[in-house]
């Protein structure tokens, strides 16, 4: 895959990367919005393992928003502590800023949307950034990531990550997931009695989500070309979350 674009029912455009590749087929580049847009570069050892990124140098981040509003027509994200402003990309009722520069420590970070009238919102928000890079990465001899600097991770002998949540426990509320082999079909929510929280349709593969039904709506996961969520529409199309990911897999999106 060298060009991914994603779009809505209008054909407007949710998504946009284009990706270049090495000889032996590893990810060296990838472009957002446009083949001028901007750029990520991959590096990799010897064995073709993932070992660094650049462009999106730590101290940038993405930033994600989403608003009520139907007839935006710009979106200005600021660093009120650099003084900085950037122009966001609209995707649906989403806008998202790329690469905004935070300095280490708290940033009061604006978000200031136009309508087409002329009218204008904003909304400030207190962002910590603390950009220890972690040089803690792991492989065993089947190039297995071990090891993230923070957590350990085990395979049994196809490779495959080994173990699955089955209960989480957040505010008090206690959840649990039923699966069918590796896919995950429902969720439980514990309220005087264990009540039906969201049931999810999955594909042949695992860990490939094609919808999920929650508060009686459905929505629909949208991936890209490395299976990684990146879109949410619900059931008429419309966006209803984004996501942005560094080189590892961790969310970059605020």
């Amino acid at each position: 895959m060298t060009i991914e674009e994603h779009k809505d029912p209008q054909a407007g455009t949710l998504s946009w990367n284009d990706y270049d590749y090495d000889d032996t087929g590893n990810r060296i580049y990838k472009h957002h919005d446009s083949a001028e847009g901007p750029e990520l570069a991959y590096t990799y050892d010897n064995l073709n393992r993932l070992m660094t990124q650049a462009g999106d140098t730590g101290n940038k981040v993405n930033v994600t928003g989403k608003f009520a509003e139907t007839n935006i027509e710009s979106v200005t994200v600021s660093n009120l502590d650099t003084t900085e402003d950037y122009a966001a990309k609209i995707r649906g009722q989403f806008f998202i800023a790329r690469s905004v520069e935070l300095p280490t420590g708290e940033n009061d970070i604006r978000a200031t949307a136009v309508e087409q009238g002329g009218n204008n919102s904003s909304d400030t928000h207190t962002v910590t950034l603390d950009d220890t890079l972690d040089e803690g990465y792991k492989y065993d001899d089947n190039g297995c990531m071990t090891s993230d600097g923070a957590y350990d991770y085990f395979y049994d002998y196809q490779n495959c990550l080994v173990g699955r949540r089955i209960i989480s426990e957040m505010d008090g509320v206690e959840t649990r997931y039923i699966y069918d082999g590796e896919s995950i079909l429902q969720e439980y929510i514990y309220d005087s009695g264990w009540v039906l929280e969201a049931e999810y349709v999955c594909g042949e593969t695992e860990d490939d989500i094609i919808s999920i039904e929650r508060d009686s709506s459905t929505y629909y996961y949208h991936y890209d070309s490395l299976g990684s969520v990146t879109d949410i529409t619900d059931s008429v199309g419309v966006l209803v979350q984004a996501y942005e990911y560094d080189a590892w897999g961790k969310q970059r999106s605020l």
